[in-house]
């Protein structure tokens, strides 16, 4: 059989279960688990490959797999990689209602095709006649969030590596001194300044310091005008400045939520053919705006968290070591990092003049606590909910 009529045999063999492939995407879509947590998802790939009898390991790293589908004879080897895990996205529409967690970067397709290639491999016939083997590996905890919770099972030896991509940071050192020695500019972005990094190699940081550092302020209302005429203006779509004013008065939180505004009124249009109009963009910006309508300051944080534990602010910012005092004041510096861009030296001198070292340990325990104490995650739920009212 020659390789066009190899390749058209796994895809038919892939387009007669499409439907069932769709929707094992579907499921994990609507379970969706942080790094080294996705247990349910690895449940889904290895049921898969024991339904199509493909030889498979699991337990690599916590909760990745990899499966192997032998050729006729030796040859080389192809990977075929699926990521397992999901992003914290709580205002995401499928994000998981009680711990944030969403498929914001498509990782619940990526699992969905690998299966389904691996069905078009092993089902068709079609290795007999190929020489090697290919590999299916789907990959945990690609997404580099939670580091506390991964630090601690690093600490217990259940892992080596903090994230998939573990030589991330020795390539990117590489790079950096390359482009650096030959002359080059540098431009690199980041949600915190380098002295706020957490799990950066030094010689990283020490580099990240030699050049300006700049802070990005929120763009003020024309500029928000202007990045939405520019955006509409490269996607060919025409909109009355009345409603383009509309959008950028109403969206003042980053530009991603802006753009994402507008792509979603027009995608609303779009479905429904109906005309874009004010009171469409009325209707679409509503879902945008209704959890960032209030403002939450540190104090405020601090002042939802002790009336909540019924306790005065100074008890909060005292020194004792009383541990349901000793709780609140870590959850209260959780949220202070999670809703505001205070760095967490400026969190740890509102609460208490705490350095940084004390809001970061803080974070990590919350984090920790509410993944094994049932009643400790109750009170983070409430009171996530009473700060995003």
């Amino acid at each position: 059989m020659d390789t066009q009529k190899l390749k058209t045999t796994v895809q038919r063999e892939i387009d007669q279960y499409k439907d069932e492939y769709i929707r094992v995407s579907k499921k994990i879509l609507s379970t969706p688990e942080s790094g080294f947590r996705e247990h349910k998802t690895s449940r889904i790939v290895s049921e898969e490959f024991r339904r199509l009898d493909i030889p498979y390991e699991d337990g690599i790293a916590i909760t990745g797999l990899k499966g192997t589908i032998e050729g006729g004879k030796p040859g080389p080897t192809v990977a075929v990689i699926g990521e397992l895990d999901s992003l914290i996205v709580p205002k995401h529409r499928y994000s998981d209602p009680d711990t944030g967690a969403a498929h914001a970067c498509g990782h619940h397709c990526q699992i969905g095709m690998m299966l389904a290639v691996a069905r078009g491999l092993k089902t068709s016939g079609v290795m007999k006649q190929l020489s090697g083997r290919v590999i299916l590996l789907a990959i945990p905890a690609e997404e580099y969030i939670e580091i506390g919770y991964r630090d601690d099972l690093r600490q217990a030896n259940k892992l080596e590596f903090l994230s998939g991509k573990s030589g991330t940071q020795d390539v990117f050192f590489h790079i950096f001194n390359h482009l650096h020695q030959n002359g080059k500019q540098v431009i690199l972005t980041s949600d915190k300044a380098p002295l706020d990094m957490q799990d950066i190699e030094q010689r990283l940081l020490s580099r990240f310091k030699w050049g300006l550092s700049a802070e990005l302020q929120t763009p003020n209302f024309e500029t928000r005008v202007s990045i939405l005429k520019n955006k509409l203006f490269r996607d060919g779509v025409e909109i009355d400045n009345e409603i383009t004013e509309y959008v950028a008065k109403n969206i003042n939180s980053n530009v991603r939520e802006l753009e994402g505004a507008i792509i979603s009124l027009i995608a609303q249009s779009s479905f429904n053919k109906a005309e874009i109009t004010l009171d469409l963009a009325k209707d679409v910006i509503s879902k945008f705006v209704k959890n960032n309508r209030r403002e939450v300051s540190i104090d405020y944080i601090q002042k939802v968290v002790s009336d909540y534990f019924q306790m005065d602010i100074e008890t909060l910012q005292s020194k004792t070591r009383k541990r349901h005092i000793v709780q609140a004041r870590q959850i209260a510096m959780y949220f202070a990092k999670k809703f505001t861009k205070a760095s967490l030296a400026s969190i740890g001198t509102q609460i208490g003049r705490r350095d940084h070292a004390t809001v970061l340990h803080a974070c990590k325990t919350v984090d920790n606590l509410s993944f094994t104490d049932k009643q400790f995650r109750k009170y983070v739920e409430d009171l996530n909910q009473r700060l995003t009212v």
